[in-house]
């Protein structure tokens, strides 16, 4: 009896140890079956324009501005704006040649005698035209001519000396420009010569100084496109700049070297002293095929992307290029009108199954 119960129980073994390997490789294949798609978004590879900068910042200043200064003694009196009918103020528009200031100083003006040099100038011309009349006519000589001559050009230039004496006392615009600095005075006041009482800026043409690192000096150039944004201007606002001048020279200190740009800022968006970013083009490609940058992954000392071919997500070596803000050139790897993975790249690996989402 007790054979028979252990080979009844070795028998039944057998069948259980059977049973649970066909079990184990039953589960192995709904398992390989089952496997879950991963849910993606993909983009087709396209050719696109991409443009590659370089940034830096500094501050901007106008190119052309100037100081106003007294160069004679007298009294102080602002002149009206003749487009607002108000006194000159801040933030006026002045033009080349209108005056801003006038000085009052009779002492000055009776020294310069301007009527006395006006009516010498009127002699003087007077005679010499007679001299001409004459000399045609044989009435005079060529000594006494020359010297007629000779008296009118000297009258003619005490007179300009005159009347550049005169406009002394007026302080007038050297260049159409902007008021920026307007110091008050009350009417009356009594100026000193060498005074700075305004300054003009024309800054609807801006330059930026900056520097740039050693290591770039190579694709630097003279006529490079600038892109030119502050905080206050949105991406669409960005103003338009080329690089003018490149110092061949670069700093032992700072390993930097030394660059100008100029900003076309004619809507005036921009503001002397304003401080601001410059991204400059070194760079320009106007047909390859790019990509978000944050999808070419690094792999081994590889860059790869997931490519969806029917169901399938397959790893693909690419080779990349020069990179824009958030894109990146394919030079190689990449197909155009072939679908990558976009998003849900994080956790595929080769041939991982997917589900490309709508």
């Amino acid at each position: 009896m007790h054979t028979k119960t252990f080979f009844f129980l070795r028998i039944l073994s057998a069948i259980t140890l059977f049973a649970m390997m066909i079990s184990g490789c039953n589960q192995g294949e709904i398992s390989r079956d089952s496997d879950v798609a991963v849910p993606v978004s993909v983009t087709e590879a396209n050719y696109e324009a991409i443009s590659e900068f370089l940034q830096t910042t500094g501050t901007v200043n106008a190119v052309h501005s100037a100081e106003l200064v007294t160069k004679v003694e007298g009294d102080y009196f602002l002149q009206t704006n003749p487009r607002t009918n108000q006194k000159f103020a801040l933030g006026d528009q002045i033009k080349e040649g209108e005056t801003l200031i006038k000085l009052k100083n009779r002492e000055y003006e009776l020294g310069i005698q301007i009527e006395s040099v006006k009516l010498e100038q009127k002699i003087a011309k007077q005679e010499y035209e007679k001299q001409q009349a004459l000399y045609e006519k044989g009435g005079v000589t060529l000594r006494e001519l020359t010297n007629a001559e000779k008296t009118y050009i000297n009258a003619q230039n005490a007179l300009e000396e005159a009347k550049l004496n005169l406009n002394k006392l007026s302080v007038t615009a050297p260049i159409t420009g902007f008021i920026t600095q307007l110091p008050y005075y009350t009417p009356g006041t009594h100026m000193n010569a060498n005074t700075n009482v305004a300054k003009i800026m024309d800054y609807r043409e801006l330059m930026l100084e900056v520097s740039f690192p050693e290591k770039t000096l190579p694709i630097i150039q003279t006529g490079q496109q600038v892109r030119i944004n502050h905080y206050s201007l949105d991406t669409a606002q960005a103003l338009e700049g080329r690089v003018t001048e490149i110092s061949p020279a670069v700093d032992p200190d700072t390993r930097m070297f030394d660059a100008k740009i100029r900003v076309q800022n004619q809507q005036k968006r921009l503001r002397p002293g304003m401080f601001v970013k410059a991204n400059v083009m070194v760079e320009h490609k106007d047909s390859v095929i790019t990509l978000p940058r944050e999808i070419v992954l690094e792999r081994n000392d590889r860059q790869i992307v997931y490519v969806v071919q029917q169901d399938r997500a397959h790893e693909r070596n690419v080779v990349t290029g020069i990179e824009s803000g958030d894109r990146v050139e394919i030079i190689d790897g990449i197909e155009e009108d072939e679908r990558v993975v976009t998003d849900g790249y994080e956790t595929l690996r080769d041939r991982s199954r997917v589900k490309v989402l709508q």
